[in-house]
């Protein structure tokens, strides 16, 4: 049990020490504007991923998973998608109606990818440990008004607790009836959000994902 309780103590050690000299080097350089670049929609949630729809016409996801990994996905605004429209020289953004939607779901995207084979739209949704879980939505998309997409849910994939809570980041349409997708984290997010583990489980698995995280030996 020493022993034990001796080894936890030096990987958390370990992984604060990891953790300090990383923020420290972030520190070395200020954050600044980036040239050509401006900021739109600035009332909306953080995006993960951009898609494109049509010349011109990308769709995104505001879901602000950071946040939710940290607090739990339950703790933060519902998510949602946009069309981010070009065509008239300067970006509008319009957000979209999501039809045939289950009702009160949780929708937090992550990683999005769009088929051209099918005309559908995969999202990872993290609903939250204590609700749905983190699972696939699949939305059927078609012409919609002022050609802007018309999204439709269709599905849900591997609902439920099928995926660790928020472990996965990224899913792709592979073939018929197939889809990949990629790990985020090492383990599922504490149910009450990384920042609070309740469990001693949950605590030793927060500690080894620190410490592999920070020093480079592995994450996604």
């Amino acid at each position: 049990m020493f022993g034990s309780r001796m080894l936890l103590a030096s990987c958390a050690f370990v992984a604060f020490a990891a953790r300090v000299a990383f923020n420290a080097d972030l520190q070395k350089e200020p954050p600044g504007s980036t040239p050509g670049c401006s900021v739109i929609g600035q009332d909306l949630l953080g995006m993960e991923d951009i898609v494109t729809w049509r010349q011109s016409v990308l769709i995104a996801d505001p879901g602000s998973v950071v946040p939710g990994f940290k607090n739990s996905p339950e703790k933060i605004p519902q998510g949602g998608l946009v069309a981010v429209d070009f065509r008239s020289g300067e970006p509008r953004l319009h957000e979209l109606e999501i039809k045939n939607a289950p009702d009160s779901w949780p929708f937090h995207p992550h990683g999005i990818s769009l088929s051209n084979r099918t005309g559908r739209l995969y999202v990872v949704n993290h609903g939250g440990a204590s609700s749905i879980g983190t699972r696939i939505e699949v939305f059927q998309l078609a012409e919609g008004k002022d050609g802007l997409p018309a999204i439709s849910w269709l599905m849900a994939v591997a609902d439920g607790q099928r995926f660790g809570n928020c472990v996965l980041n990224s899913v792709v349409e592979a073939g018929e009836g197939e889809l990949y997708v990629s790990q985020y984290n090492m383990f599922s997010v504490a149910e009450k959000g990384e920042h609070h583990p309740s469990t001693v489980l949950e605590r030793v698995q927060k500690l080894v994902q620190t410490l592999f995280v920070t020093l480079g030996l592995g994450g996604t």
